[in-house]
């Protein structure tokens, strides 16, 4: 028997006879409350009761409260500080509707139609199709979790909203690569290592197609290895992917020489990137610099890169399904939303229908733009 601390509250566990009580008490402040509890469950229990109030393991119910907990729990070390401020907004909206509103406290009484009201609450506020998609994630990985462990029978159907064409709208030229590169350098941050860590930060992801800000700032020094055939590779983790299945992702000579540089000498948990701060930083950087030196707006972004990353194979031919293991895709799907279709592969592929008519007439490679040529040739 134990209390434990939680980011929002005190999680008592008391197990006894082959039964389990489980309760919560939300506020830090109030661990005389959760002691009270769990003695008072401790009493019951030494009498042969089955205390109530709480999530027994042989019977009743499994509070919100606790699946949030558990659910976050074992992963919220992993999250980038930004994403968890936001995982705790999704539960304050969940927290608001279920338990204040609704008055619901068990996960297993949140059903399909609970949840379409919970959408339609979602609308009502304003939330756009995004967002109210993002507070979902927030029940449906609570729900999915007590699925897997047995906890729950069936996970209810959440109807995800629409928002059409879910990929992000840009990628980056080799020309915009470089202009990134020069501002980096320009950004004033009072410190010139800054600026060659911002640098190096933006060679990884435009070379590796990481996810910016849960695998590449979080990469580590022991990550770096070799593969089967002795290649060197970045080999992530599956605590740190989204799909939570590990990958390994190839080097380009660039970034060969980044990561050695900077893993050399350290110790295997250290983190390369990890004094570039996301606010202070990344943020101000992009804001500040980038947007309107560039003229860039909202769909310019720093997971544009990772866009890039992807175009730029499928633009050299490489076959989709190798593009979706580097980037780590469950469903293939996705990467051929991330991957864009350039204005050069499409001249690319007309003048390669034309190299090749039907009268058998073709086109010398001499004839055509260097462009063409190159992406003829990958």
């Amino acid at each position: 028997m134990s209390i434990y601390e939680t980011k929002t509250g005190w999680q008592i566990k008391v197990q006894r006879n082959g039964h389990r009580f489980v309760d919560f008490v939300l506020g830090l402040d109030l661990k005389s409350e959760a002691l009270a509890i769990e003695a008072q469950a401790v009493a019951d229990m030494a009498r042969g009761l089955r205390p109530v109030g709480g999530q027994l393991r042989h019977g009743t119910s499994l509070t919100l409260q606790l699946a949030y907990d558990e659910t976050w729990e074992h992963q919220w070390k992993y999250e980038s500080k930004s994403y968890q401020t936001k995982v705790v907004q999704y539960w304050n909206a969940i927290d608001q509707f279920f338990l204040k509103q609704r008055k619901v406290k068990r996960l297993e009484d949140v059903d399909t139609m609970m949840i379409d009201d919970y959408i339609c609450h979602l609308r009502d506020k304003g939330n756009k199709p995004k967002t109210i998609n993002n507070k979902l994630t927030c029940l449906s990985s609570m729900l999915k979790h007590m699925t897997h462990t047995g906890r729950l029978k069936h996970a209810p159907i959440i109807q995800w909203e629409k928002i059409g064409d879910n990929s992000r709208l840009r990628y980056y030229s080799p020309l915009e690569e470089s202009q990134l590169m020069g501002l980096a350098g320009d950004m004033d941050f009072h410190c010139s290592t800054i600026n060659d860590l911002l640098k190096d930060f933006l060679v990884v992801l435009f070379d590796t197609g990481m996810r910016p800000w849960r695998e590449a700032h979080n990469l580590h020094c022991k990550w770096i290895t070799s593969d089967v055939n002795g290649f060197p590779v970045i080999r992530i983790p599956k605590e740190y992917s989204k799909t939570k299945k590990g990958r390994d992702v190839p080097m380009t000579d660039r970034v060969k020489q980044i990561l050695q540089t900077r893993s050399d000498g350290q110790v295997g948990d250290f983190k390369m990137f990890a004094k570039l701060d996301y606010k202070w930083h990344c943020t101000r950087f992009w804001n500040e610099l980038v947007r309107p030196v560039m003229r860039w707006e909202g769909d310019e972004v720093w997971y544009g890169c990772r866009h890039t990353f992807a175009t730029r194979l499928i633009e050299r031919g490489i076959d989709i399904r190798i593009v979706q293991a580097l980037l780590g895709h469950s469903n293939i799907s996705q990467t051929a939303k991330y991957a864009k279709v350039t204005h050069t592969a499409l001249q690319a592929g007309i003048m390669a229908l034309q190299s090749n008519d039907i009268n058998g007439d073709r086109v010398s490679p001499n004839a055509l733009p260097n462009e063409i040529v190159l992406a003829l040739s990958a």
